[in-house]
């Protein structure tokens, strides 16, 4: 006999089955939710360090780079070879002199390179930023050739909630943190900036002879590699970072101005410590002179020793004027009291205290009886910085963090009596990196044949005839830009804009012409692919987006 449960029997076991389902839920999803919330702190704490941006060296080129050095030492030859001096300032727009059109600021002492030698109206630096515009400058090379891409970074965001906290909760804005999905190993940071296969200016120099001395900014990495006491240079007096107080603000006779943003903040709070401190061949020092007085006096009192030398001396001036922080001393900012925004005033009076600081430096050469042997160059690292609000580099448009014209273009004088004539001008187009080559020939040094030099000598009028078709090149990461001729293209990779103009007749770049011009865009784009073939891929990673707002325009810079 077959028996069937009755209907309150079916209804009993299934809430028994529910009940036991409802207890087995109960029990399990405090343990899902707690796996899933290990699941999330795993991922926000998970260290991103990677292998995968080890940087290696090459050692063909460091071979190459031995042998080169190893020549120039067995065959040195120091009869009839000049001085070197170069005086380089630091975010300084070509329109703020007063030799260059500057209606504001009288410099008269950095006129004076100028009106006694030659002006270059059409000068340009390697990147529209600090760091890597030097590294072109010294090497000769497109920094882009070994992954000089940005800045060298010192710090990265070590997990994902470093860098939400950060992205979140801190207004960095006009810069734009970059969610770096893997990041460098500690100690492949200390690798970043100048690998120690370029050969630098001041190495090629010592080798052959030179007393070779740095006075100022460095900027061109942190790691024993690249510091200045090991890339040619007997001497460095200055600090390796961007920035750095000019003078403690509490002192009497000091007027600064802060800006409220991110990047101002931060140097701000990072006064003179770490790799902002004011080093002497690697000991830190309490320097109590405003650092454009301070660089001034310790490059005359090399100067002086270096006469006192038969051997030629090359001596490397990178000022941090009139780059931020605003600090001027009160003598200064008193000559512009017509002048009431107070950024400008500063700004203005860093300026003027610079062109002090290079006449007291001419002055060295003379008292000396080195000037008339001395080769003199003045130079920018970048355009003037118009974020700060003090400068717009007028006529010009854009300024640093862009490749506008106002951006790249720099003030370049030299001065050479007897070699240069005086009050030349070229209106040619130039760029930084034929420095290296003009100097090697002026010490009659060969260059290096183990690699691609991309600077010509500007002092050769056979070479300088070449620059009217010679291609220009800049690479930022994903901002790409050609120069030919009179056409000028710009290519954003971030946000797929495009530029186009015709520099001969619109320096000032008021008319994009890539739409009604495609047949040159797609010229000058297969220009720069073929020449970024060549290049290396950026070494390392950077850590932020700059949007540059240029009219209402956004302009998107990798920094």
């Amino acid at each position: 006999m077959v028996l069937y449960p009755t209907k309150e029997l079916v209804y009993l076991i299934y809430l028994i089955d529910i009940n036991n389902k409802d207890n087995d839920v109960k029990r399990r999803l405090p343990l899902a939710l707690a796996a899933f919330v290990a699941v999330i702190l795993v991922w926000l704490i998970r260290p991103l360090k990677s292998n995968e941006w080890d940087i290696e060296f090459d050692p063909q080129l460091q071979d190459g780079k031995n042998q080169y050095l190893d020549v120039l030492a067995q065959n040195k030859s120091l009869k009839n070879r000049p001085n070197v001096v170069i005086i380089l300032a630091d975010d300084l727009g070509m329109t703020d002199i007063s030799l260059y059109g500057s209606p504001y600021i009288d410099t008269p002492n950095i006129d004076s390179i100028g009106e006694q030698g030659i002006t270059y109206a059409q000068a340009y630096s390697t990147a529209p930023i600090c760091s890597p515009s030097r590294a072109g400058l010294l090497t000769g090379r497109y920094q882009n050739r070994y992954g000089f891409d940005s800045q060298p970074m010192t710090r990265y965001a070590r997990n994902q909630l470093e860098y939400l906290g950060f992205k979140y909760f801190i207004n960095t804005k006009p810069m734009y943190l970059i969610n770096n999905h893997s990041i460098p190993n500690p100690d492949q940071i200390e690798r970043q900036g100048m690998p120690p296969t370029e050969i630098l200016l001041s190495e090629a120099l010592s080798a052959s002879g030179y007393h070779c001395d740095a006075v100022g900014k460095w900027h061109l990495g942190y790691g024993d590699l690249q510091f200045p006491d090991n890339r040619g240079f007997k001497s460095f007096f200055g600090f390796l970072d961007a920035f750095s107080y000019y003078i403690n603000p509490e002192q009497e006779g000091v007027e600064s101005w802060q800006f409220d943003e991110f990047s101002e903040k931060h140097i701000w709070k990072q006064h003179r410590e770490g790799f902002s401190a004011i080093l002497r061949d690697g000991t830190v020092v309490d320097e109590k002179e405003h650092l454009t007085d301070a660089f001034a006096r310790e490059a005359s009192s090399r100067i002086r020793d270096a006469a006192l030398s038969e051997n030629p001396f090359f001596l490397y001036i990178p000022f941090s004027a009139p780059h931020t922080p605003f600090q001027a001393l009160s003598k200064y900012t008193a000559r512009f009291q017509n002048i009431e925004d107070p950024r400008k005033r500063i700004y203005y009076a860093l300026i003027a205290q610079l062109d002090d600081a290079v006449g007291r430096i001419l002055k060295t050469l003379d008292e000396t009886g080195e000037a008339d042997n001395t080769l003199v160059i003045f130079s920018s690292d970048n355009g003037g910085a118009t974020y700060t609000g003090a400068t717009g580099n007028d006529p010009l448009r854009g300024g640093k963090m862009s490749h506008f014209e106002g951006g790249l273009s720099v003030p370049l004088m030299m001065r050479w009596p007897g070699v240069i004539q005086k009050g030349s001008n070229e209106s040619r187009p130039v760029i930084q990196m034929d420095l290296f080559n003009t100097i090697m020939a002026s010490a009659g040094i060969p260059l290096p044949e183990d690699r691609m030099m991309d600077g010509i000598n500007l002092l050769d009028d056979s070479a300088m005839d070449k620059t009217v078709n010679r291609p220009l090149f800049w690479r930022s990461d994903y901002n790409h830009i050609v120069q030919y001729r009179q056409w000028k293209l710009m290519m954003n990779g971030k946000d797929g804009k495009i530029w186009l103009y015709n520099i001969a007749e619109d320096r000032e770049e008021n008319n994009n012409l890539a739409d009604v011009k495609p047949e040159i865009v797609e010229k000058l784009k297969s220009m720069f692919e073929e020449w970024n073939i060549e290049m290396q891929k950026p070494a390392w990673p950077r850590v932020m987006d700059y949007l540059y707002d240029e009219d209402g325009e956004g302009y998107w810079f990798a920094t």
